[in-house]
């Protein structure tokens, strides 16, 4: 009876494996693996840990390449590598799955290359990400989150490109990564594209530098010095309320999006604008050929 027992399990185990999809046997080894690693994390066995995190990726990587197939795209190096950092629930953790790959351009251009059903559990994942693939690529906490762990990223412009017919995009974006408010102007672009069921996110450098725009030099200016006399005031006080921190704080992103929003406004305006249009319609032909 056990041993009949046993067979009927074994089968059933077997059925199911059989019918999971690649996706799927993906999904549940990376979930799995994170799960076991998380456990061994206790231990405070940093080695261990590592260990058993390096060969999780190792493992991981031939499936995920299943998944998204080779690419050979012009500028962009012939292998690509795991764009999974780390299982470790740590800084690095919880990228978006797919194949990282270096341009050939000194560093200044990644690609990474994932599907549209890994970026869609990918934004499942978190209830506040938007469920939408086309909502969240013109988000941009989306690229923060999916392609960098270390700092944000925010949009100042569109760049208007031109698409084959029936061709989506997710975005053309002209923006700066950064860990905080920098007054610097945006010099990174970002272009997104669906194409198929592959998701491509482009980053670089503007071939052209984006100077600063004298019009909105006292953006933010007015907003910025009343946030440095709310400090300068919390700081002379003899009795402190944590409560003003937030109201500095408010006025300082508040300065910052004033600025930002007449960058945006002034963008196009610029010399140097048409010229990033031109840039990234390459970058979409390159990728779409």
């Amino acid at each position: 009876m056990k041993r009949v027992l046993f067979c009927v399990l074994a089968l059933t185990c077997a059925s199911e494996a059989q019918t999971a999809t690649p996706l799927e046997a993906y999904l549940a080894k990376r979930d799995r693996l994170i799960e076991e690693i998380d456990r061994e994390a206790t231990s405070h066995d940093s080695d261990a840990v590592l260990k058993k995190n390096n060969q999780g990726l190792a493992e991981l990587k031939p499936m995920l390449q299943n998944l998204i197939g080779s690419a050979a795209i012009e500028g962009f190096a012939p292998e690509g590598q795991l764009h999974l950092e780390t299982l470790i629930k740590e800084q690095g953790f919880g990228k978006l799955d797919g194949f990282y790959y270096e341009g050939t351009d000194s560093g200044r251009s990644t690609l990474v290359i994932s599907t549209q059903a890994l970026l869609q559990t990918w934004l499942d994942s978190d209830p506040e990400r938007p469920k939408s693939i086309k909502e969240a690529l013109r988000l941009d906490k989306t690229y923060t989150y999916a392609l960098s762990t270390d700092s944000g990223f925010t949009s100042y412009a569109e760049l208007p490109v031109v698409l084959p017919d029936g061709q989506s995009t997710g975005a053309a974006l002209l923006g700066l990564f950064a860990q905080d408010s920098s007054p610097e102007m945006p010099q990174t672009i970002i272009l997104s594209l669906l194409s198929g069921d592959r998701v491509f996110m482009l980053q670089t450098n503007t071939a052209v530098p984006v100077a600063p725009i004298p019009a909105c030099s006292a953006a933010g200016k007015a907003t910025e010095e009343a946030s440095r006399r709310a400090f300068e005031a919390y700081n002379a006080a003899k009795n402190k309320d944590p409560k003003q921190l937030d109201t500095i704080w408010a006025l300082e992103e508040q300065a910052h999006k004033e600025m930002v929003a007449c960058i945006t406004r002034e963008l196009p305006t610029q010399p140097y604008f048409p010229a990033l249009v031109v840039q990234t319609q390459k970058l979409v032909d390159s990728l779409l050929r």
